[in-house]
């Protein structure tokens, strides 16, 4: 344990040679407040439950990655506050108190890591400061100004908690979060899907009140079984939209791919992005492929396999290399249209066959260089 103001107002004091006990659990209120701590290597343990009230405040500390302490509960308030230099700050998902404004003044630090993962968590953290005696307006205010990076795949939790983006005023909305959004397409409009964390948790609850109070909150929900139509993920901050496997999708092995789709009145162009391709598909067969999208990138349908492609209405160019050139695919597009600027190679592959949509036997019609 570190004492109450061990090292209070200390000069000179740098992480160069002044290092942690592997061993180090407590660190106690003010601890390192006021004084010259420029580095702390906090990964070299893993110890650390109890951090108290401005125990790094006003020191010259850079990072602070606590991320690995898994048995940190508790952090009190003021503890990284008054940091200028302060740019890096990760937590772990165990911390049941953050003590109150434990970042303010700390206008280096735009984002913090946090390690909680689903709703529980978060609704715990809340509750455990307002049994401080906290006002719901101060406890608002813990990550204001600041980016929230959270754990891979809890990016859905938090939206369905938060629907605005904030969680105590810290914005969880951002390219870093891949903030994917599951939705499911029927044809009349595009729904959310129900929460598969609620379903989870109903199969692993053995209390039979609280698994009958979750069973009922899951099937009052206004959301759509994603198993029950095309699925999709959308992203919120790239307005990007790709299609996700299900085992709708697995039966039909048709899918229509639009330009867009529209989700409570924003729309997402259909594309491809470092989080997935277009077709998301990697244990599916598609026997029908129809294409509406406005432009289609090179080598854009190499994956997954495909058997039957129609290049519809809606495009108006097409890069080289579409398809998987190993692969028999039977490409049907419409010959006639002089609108579509196709690149030399778009139907390369010896396994691509195109057909002429509509011919009627009159060589005019084809009036494509790429049909000749």
């Amino acid at each position: 344990m570190i004492e109450k103001k061990a090292f209070e107002n200390v000069a000179e004091l740098s992480g160069d040679w002044f290092k942690l006990p592997p061993r180090l659990n407590y660190i106690n209120d003010d601890a390192f407040a006021g004084s010259d701590l420029d580095s702390l290597d906090f990964t070299g343990g893993d110890k650390i439950t109890l951090i108290g009230s401005h125990a790094f405040s006003n020191t010259k500390l850079r990072t602070i990655d606590l991320s690995k302490h898994y048995g940190l509960s508790s952090i009190g308030a003021y503890c990284f506050s008054n940091n200028p230099h302060l740019c890096c700050v990760k937590l772990p998902g165990t911390i049941l108190g953050l003590g109150i404004d434990a970042f303010k003044n700390t206008p280096a630090l735009k984002t913090v890591g946090i390690g909680w993962e689903d709703r529980v968590q978060l609704g715990g953290l809340i509750e455990n400061l307002s049994l401080q005696g906290y006002s719901m307006s101060d406890i608002q205010r813990l990550f204001k100004d600041k980016n929230l990076q959270i754990p891979i795949g809890s990016f859905e939790q938090y939206y369905r908690q938060y629907p605005d983006g904030k969680f105590l005023n810290g914005n969880f909305i951002t390219e870093e979060n891949v903030p994917v959004l599951t939705v499911v397409g029927d044809g009349r409009g595009i729904y959310r899907a129900k929460h598969e964390w609620l379903k989870s948790m109903i199969e692993v609850t053995t209390n039979d009140r609280e698994k009958a109070k979750l069973k009922s909150e899951y099937e009052r929900s206004p959301d759509h079984d994603k198993e029950s139509n095309i699925l999709y993920g959308i992203n919120l901050v790239t307005r990007k939209a790709f299609i996700k496997e299900n085992e709708f999708i697995k039966q039909i092995r048709r899918v229509t791919l639009p330009e867009k789709i529209s989700y409570l009145g924003t729309d997402y162009t259909i594309a491809s992005s470092p989080e997935a391709p277009v077709l998301d598909l990697p244990n599916t067969e598609i026997d029908e492929l129809t294409v509406e999208m406005n432009h289609i990138p090179d080598e854009y349908f190499v994956f997954p396999k495909l058997h039957k492609v129609t290049l519809g209405r809606g495009v108006k160019t097409a890069g080289n290399y579409l398809f998987d050139p190993t692969q028999d695919v039977d490409v049907y597009f419409d010959c006639a249209r002089k609108d579509v600027e196709l690149a030399d190679h778009a139907f390369w592959g010896s396994g691509v066959k195109l057909h002429a949509v509509g011919y009627d036997r009159n060589l005019n019609y084809f009036r494509h260089p790429l049909c000749i």
